[in-house]
């Protein structure tokens, strides 16, 4: 399990970068009673290629015109 710090470090994003995709629940993490998230990087660049899938897919597609 990996901080934001070093998740971040090893996608090429900022801390407050990975905290707020956290916080969105767009990234899958745990958090600790100290209130500190810990991310496991496979799991996240899981979501994160999942979450680029969704934003590729014309929402509209299926719609009727």
């Amino acid at each position: 399990m990996l901080t934001s710090t070093k998740v971040g470090k090893a996608l090429g994003l900022t801390k407050g970068t990975i905290g707020r995709l956290a916080k969105e629940g767009r990234i899958p993490c745990i958090q600790l009673p100290s209130g500190h998230r810990r991310f496991d990087l496979d799991e996240v660049k899981a979501a994160l290629s999942q979450d680029l899938a969704s934003l590729l897919i014309d929402p509209r597609a299926g719609e009727q015109k």
